[in-house]
Protein backbone atom coordinates (compact mmCIF):
# COMPACT_ATOMS: atom_id res chain seq x y z
CA UNK A 1 0.00 0.00 0.00
CA UNK A 2 1.20 3.44 -0.82
CA UNK A 3 2.39 5.46 2.13
CA UNK A 4 1.56 8.56 0.12
CA UNK A 5 -1.84 10.21 0.33
CA UNK A 6 -3.70 8.64 -2.55
CA UNK A 7 -5.89 5.64 -3.17
CA UNK A 8 -4.07 4.05 -6.07
CA UNK A 9 -4.28 0.66 -4.35
CA UNK A 10 -7.77 0.89 -2.81
CA UNK A 11 -8.85 -2.74 -2.15
CA UNK A 12 -12.13 -2.37 -4.04
CA UNK A 13 -12.85 -0.34 -7.21
CA UNK A 14 -15.39 2.51 -7.03
CA UNK A 15 -18.87 1.13 -7.14
CA UNK A 16 -21.91 2.34 -9.00
CA UNK A 17 -22.62 5.08 -6.53
CA UNK A 18 -19.99 7.46 -5.10
CA UNK A 19 -20.46 9.69 -2.11
CA UNK A 20 -20.63 13.38 -1.51
CA UNK A 21 -22.40 13.38 1.77
CA UNK A 22 -21.17 10.96 4.29
CA UNK A 23 -21.01 13.04 7.38
CA UNK A 24 -24.74 12.55 7.58
CA UNK A 25 -24.20 9.52 9.70
CA UNK A 26 -21.77 8.79 12.35
CA UNK A 27 -19.32 6.51 10.76
CA UNK A 28 -19.58 8.38 7.54
CA UNK A 29 -18.42 11.51 9.29
CA UNK A 30 -15.18 9.86 10.11
CA UNK A 31 -14.87 7.91 7.00
CA UNK A 32 -15.65 10.80 4.90
CA UNK A 33 -12.58 12.44 5.90
CA UNK A 34 -10.32 9.50 5.36
CA UNK A 35 -10.95 9.33 1.70
CA UNK A 36 -9.85 12.89 1.29
CA UNK A 37 -6.30 12.15 2.10
CA UNK A 38 -6.19 9.58 -0.67
CA UNK A 39 -7.09 12.30 -3.18
CA UNK A 40 -4.06 14.42 -2.36
CA UNK A 41 -0.63 14.03 -3.90
CA UNK A 42 -1.27 11.09 -6.14
CA UNK A 43 2.37 11.08 -7.13
CA UNK A 44 5.09 12.35 -4.81
CA UNK A 45 8.65 12.74 -5.85
CA UNK A 46 10.07 14.62 -2.90
CA UNK A 47 13.63 14.78 -1.64
CA UNK A 48 13.79 12.74 1.57
CA UNK A 49 15.18 14.49 4.63
CA UNK A 50 18.46 12.96 5.80
CA UNK A 51 18.61 12.06 9.48
CA UNK A 52 20.24 9.58 11.79
CA UNK A 53 18.39 6.30 11.29
CA UNK A 54 16.28 5.13 14.23
CA UNK A 55 16.92 1.66 15.53
CA UNK A 56 15.15 -0.91 13.41
CA UNK A 57 12.68 -3.01 15.33
CA UNK A 58 10.41 -5.87 14.22
CA UNK A 59 6.85 -4.68 13.61
CA UNK A 60 5.15 -7.77 12.22
CA UNK A 61 2.10 -8.58 14.29
CA UNK A 62 -0.84 -10.91 13.89
CA UNK A 63 -3.94 -9.00 12.91
CA UNK A 64 -7.46 -10.28 12.24
CA UNK A 65 -8.34 -10.34 8.57
CA UNK A 66 -11.18 -8.30 7.10
CA UNK A 67 -13.29 -11.44 6.69
CA UNK A 68 -12.70 -12.42 10.33
CA UNK A 69 -13.81 -8.98 11.51
CA UNK A 70 -16.89 -8.98 9.28
CA UNK A 71 -17.85 -12.49 10.43
CA UNK A 72 -17.61 -11.66 14.11
CA UNK A 73 -20.80 -11.90 16.10
CA UNK A 74 -21.69 -8.27 16.64
CA UNK A 75 -24.47 -6.55 18.53
CA UNK A 76 -26.92 -5.14 15.96
CA UNK A 77 -27.65 -1.43 16.14
CA UNK A 78 -31.06 -1.37 17.87
CA UNK A 79 -34.06 0.23 16.22
CA UNK A 80 -35.15 3.36 18.03
CA UNK A 81 -37.33 6.36 17.42
CA UNK A 82 -35.29 9.42 16.43
CA UNK A 83 -35.93 12.83 17.87
CA UNK A 84 -37.56 14.88 15.16
CA UNK A 85 -37.81 18.27 16.76
CA UNK A 86 -36.81 20.29 13.72
CA UNK A 87 -37.96 18.11 10.82
CA UNK A 88 -41.18 16.38 9.76
CA UNK A 89 -41.63 12.84 11.06
CA UNK A 90 -42.43 11.51 7.61
CA UNK A 91 -39.36 10.82 5.48
CA UNK A 92 -39.60 11.09 1.70
CA UNK A 93 -39.09 8.23 -0.73
CA UNK A 94 -35.42 7.49 -1.44
CA UNK A 95 -35.81 8.99 -4.91
CA UNK A 96 -36.75 12.33 -3.30
CA UNK A 97 -34.19 12.21 -0.49
CA UNK A 98 -31.64 14.61 -2.01
CA UNK A 99 -33.97 17.60 -1.80
CA UNK A 100 -35.03 16.57 1.70
CA UNK A 101 -31.41 16.50 2.85
CA UNK A 102 -30.63 19.89 1.35
CA UNK A 103 -33.76 21.36 2.89
CA UNK A 104 -33.11 20.01 6.39
CA UNK A 105 -29.33 20.14 6.50
CA UNK A 106 -29.35 23.00 9.06
CA UNK A 107 -31.24 20.70 11.46
CA UNK A 108 -28.61 17.95 11.34
CA UNK A 109 -26.29 19.58 13.87
CA UNK A 110 -23.30 19.46 11.51
CA UNK A 111 -20.75 22.27 11.06
CA UNK A 112 -21.71 24.96 8.59
CA UNK A 113 -18.65 24.08 6.55
CA UNK A 114 -20.30 20.79 5.55
CA UNK A 115 -23.30 22.41 3.83
CA UNK A 116 -21.56 22.34 0.47
CA UNK A 117 -21.35 18.57 0.67
CA UNK A 118 -25.08 18.25 0.02
CA UNK A 119 -25.00 19.77 -3.45
CA UNK A 120 -24.73 16.57 -5.48
CA UNK A 121 -27.24 13.86 -6.35
CA UNK A 122 -27.79 10.36 -4.91
CA UNK A 123 -26.36 11.51 -1.58
CA UNK A 124 -27.57 8.64 0.56
CA UNK A 125 -26.80 6.04 -2.09
CA UNK A 126 -23.23 7.30 -2.21
CA UNK A 127 -22.95 7.37 1.56
CA UNK A 128 -24.09 3.76 1.79
CA UNK A 129 -21.71 2.68 -0.96
CA UNK A 130 -18.85 4.41 0.86
CA UNK A 131 -19.65 2.71 4.17
CA UNK A 132 -19.92 -0.65 2.42
CA UNK A 133 -16.46 -0.10 0.98
CA UNK A 134 -15.06 0.90 4.37
CA UNK A 135 -16.34 -2.35 5.85
CA UNK A 136 -14.09 -4.05 3.30
CA UNK A 137 -11.16 -1.86 4.25
CA UNK A 138 -11.45 0.22 1.07
CA UNK A 139 -11.38 4.00 0.80
CA UNK A 140 -13.30 4.93 -2.33
CA UNK A 141 -11.63 8.07 -3.64
CA UNK A 142 -14.56 9.22 -5.74
CA UNK A 143 -16.92 8.89 -2.80
CA UNK A 144 -15.48 11.63 -0.63
CA UNK A 145 -17.05 15.10 -0.31
CA UNK A 146 -13.82 16.50 1.09
CA UNK A 147 -12.67 17.88 -2.22
CA UNK A 148 -15.00 20.73 -1.21
CA UNK A 149 -13.24 21.20 2.12
CA UNK A 150 -9.94 22.89 1.36
CA UNK A 151 -9.46 23.79 5.00
CA UNK A 152 -8.87 20.08 5.73
CA UNK A 153 -6.20 19.62 3.08
CA UNK A 154 -2.64 18.86 4.17
CA UNK A 155 -0.57 21.93 3.45
CA UNK A 156 2.75 20.15 2.93
CA UNK A 157 3.85 17.11 0.91
CA UNK A 158 4.69 13.74 2.41
CA UNK A 159 8.41 13.37 3.16
CA UNK A 160 10.21 10.28 4.45
CA UNK A 161 13.32 10.31 6.62
CA UNK A 162 16.43 9.01 4.90
CA UNK A 163 19.71 7.65 6.19
CA UNK A 164 21.98 6.18 3.55
CA UNK A 165 19.67 3.82 1.68
CA UNK A 166 17.09 3.39 4.46
CA UNK A 167 13.75 5.20 4.46
CA UNK A 168 11.56 5.76 7.53
CA UNK A 169 8.17 7.30 8.22
CA UNK A 170 8.92 10.87 9.33
CA UNK A 171 7.01 11.93 12.45
CA UNK A 172 6.84 15.43 10.98
CA UNK A 173 4.22 14.09 8.55
CA UNK A 174 1.75 13.54 11.39
CA UNK A 175 1.10 17.29 11.66
CA UNK A 176 -0.34 17.24 8.14
CA UNK A 177 -3.47 15.65 9.64
CA UNK A 178 -4.01 18.11 12.50
CA UNK A 179 -6.89 19.96 10.83
CA UNK A 180 -8.73 16.82 9.84
CA UNK A 181 -8.40 15.04 13.18
CA UNK A 182 -9.40 18.19 15.06
CA UNK A 183 -12.46 18.62 12.83
CA UNK A 184 -13.50 14.99 13.12
CA UNK A 185 -13.11 14.60 16.87
CA UNK A 186 -15.03 17.85 17.45
CA UNK A 187 -18.14 16.24 15.92
CA UNK A 188 -20.58 15.03 18.56
CA UNK A 189 -20.91 11.20 18.33
CA UNK A 190 -24.28 11.33 20.09
CA UNK A 191 -25.63 13.72 17.48
CA UNK A 192 -24.25 11.61 14.64
CA UNK A 193 -25.85 8.47 16.07
CA UNK A 194 -29.15 10.32 16.33
CA UNK A 195 -28.77 11.41 12.71
CA UNK A 196 -28.21 7.80 11.69
CA UNK A 197 -31.46 6.74 13.35
CA UNK A 198 -33.28 9.68 11.85
CA UNK A 199 -32.26 8.67 8.32
CA UNK A 200 -32.05 4.93 8.88
CA UNK A 201 -35.06 3.93 6.73
CA UNK A 202 -33.59 5.81 3.77
CA UNK A 203 -30.11 4.41 4.34
CA UNK A 204 -31.47 0.88 4.45
CA UNK A 205 -33.46 1.49 1.28
CA UNK A 206 -30.26 2.68 -0.41
CA UNK A 207 -28.47 -0.45 0.79
CA UNK A 208 -31.23 -2.58 -0.70
CA UNK A 209 -30.54 -0.91 -4.06
CA UNK A 210 -27.10 -2.50 -3.92
CA UNK A 211 -28.82 -5.89 -3.84
CA UNK A 212 -28.20 -6.38 -0.12
CA UNK A 213 -30.52 -7.14 2.79
CA UNK A 214 -31.52 -3.67 4.05
CA UNK A 215 -31.53 -4.68 7.72
CA UNK A 216 -27.82 -5.57 7.42
CA UNK A 217 -26.66 -2.02 6.78
CA UNK A 218 -26.20 -1.33 10.48
CA UNK A 219 -23.91 -4.35 10.70
CA UNK A 220 -21.83 -3.03 7.81
CA UNK A 221 -21.48 0.28 9.61
CA UNK A 222 -20.26 -1.35 12.82
CA UNK A 223 -17.96 -3.63 10.79
CA UNK A 224 -16.37 -0.55 9.24
CA UNK A 225 -15.83 0.96 12.69
CA UNK A 226 -14.45 -2.32 14.10
CA UNK A 227 -11.99 -2.64 11.24
CA UNK A 228 -10.52 0.76 12.01
CA UNK A 229 -10.48 0.05 15.75
CA UNK A 230 -8.41 -3.06 14.99
CA UNK A 231 -5.61 -0.96 13.47
CA UNK A 232 -2.40 -2.08 15.17
CA UNK A 233 -0.95 0.42 17.65
CA UNK A 234 2.62 0.84 16.51
CA UNK A 235 4.54 3.39 18.54
CA UNK A 236 7.98 2.78 17.08
CA UNK A 237 9.86 3.77 13.94
CA UNK A 238 8.26 2.44 10.75
CA UNK A 239 10.56 1.53 7.90
CA UNK A 240 9.53 2.30 4.31
CA UNK A 241 10.62 1.28 0.86
CA UNK A 242 10.23 3.12 -2.42
CA UNK A 243 8.82 1.57 -5.56
CA UNK A 244 8.96 3.93 -8.54
CA UNK A 245 7.46 7.18 -7.16
CA UNK A 246 5.49 5.53 -4.37
CA UNK A 247 6.47 4.77 -0.78
CA UNK A 248 5.30 1.55 0.84
CA UNK A 249 5.75 -0.13 4.19
CA UNK A 250 8.84 -2.31 4.26
CA UNK A 251 7.23 -4.75 6.70
CA UNK A 252 5.03 -7.10 4.59
CA UNK A 253 2.55 -7.43 7.46
CA UNK A 254 1.96 -3.68 7.52
CA UNK A 255 1.83 -3.43 3.74
CA UNK A 256 -0.86 -6.14 3.70
CA UNK A 257 -3.17 -4.18 6.04
CA UNK A 258 -6.42 -2.72 4.66
CA UNK A 259 -6.25 0.80 3.25
CA UNK A 260 -8.21 2.26 6.18
CA UNK A 261 -5.75 0.87 8.71
CA UNK A 262 -2.70 2.03 6.76
CA UNK A 263 -4.14 5.52 6.65
CA UNK A 264 -4.50 5.53 10.45
CA UNK A 265 -0.90 4.35 10.75
CA UNK A 266 0.26 7.25 8.59
CA UNK A 267 -1.48 9.71 10.90
CA UNK A 268 0.76 8.73 13.83
CA UNK A 269 0.11 7.34 17.32
CA UNK A 270 -1.47 10.45 18.84
CA UNK A 271 -3.94 11.06 16.03
CA UNK A 272 -4.69 7.36 15.76
CA UNK A 273 -5.46 7.19 19.48
CA UNK A 274 -7.77 10.23 19.27
CA UNK A 275 -9.68 8.76 16.33
CA UNK A 276 -10.01 5.37 18.02
CA UNK A 277 -11.44 6.98 21.15
CA UNK A 278 -13.88 8.93 19.00
CA UNK A 279 -14.89 5.82 17.08
CA UNK A 280 -15.43 3.88 20.30
CA UNK A 281 -17.76 6.60 21.59
CA UNK A 282 -19.58 6.68 18.26
CA UNK A 283 -20.10 2.92 18.29
CA UNK A 284 -21.43 3.08 21.86
CA UNK A 285 -23.86 5.83 20.84
CA UNK A 286 -25.07 3.80 17.86
CA UNK A 287 -25.65 0.69 19.98
CA UNK A 288 -27.42 2.53 22.82
CA UNK A 289 -31.03 1.45 23.27
CA UNK A 290 -32.28 5.02 23.67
Amino acid sequence: MDVSDQDRLTPAPPQKHSLRWLLLLGAVALLVAFAYYYINQARMQTTPKTVVSPAQVPMTTEQPTISQIIQRETTPIPQREPELEAAPAALPALADSDEYLRQHWPTFGLPEATAGWATDDFLLQRAVTFVDGLANGAILRKSTPLNKAGFLQPKSPFRPLKNDNELWLDEANFDRYNAFVGFLTALDPQNLAQLFHRLRPLLEAAYAELGQAPEQFGNRLTAAIDLMLDTPDINMPVKLKQETVFYRYADPALEALPATQKLLLRMGPQHRSSIKRWLTTLKQALLAED
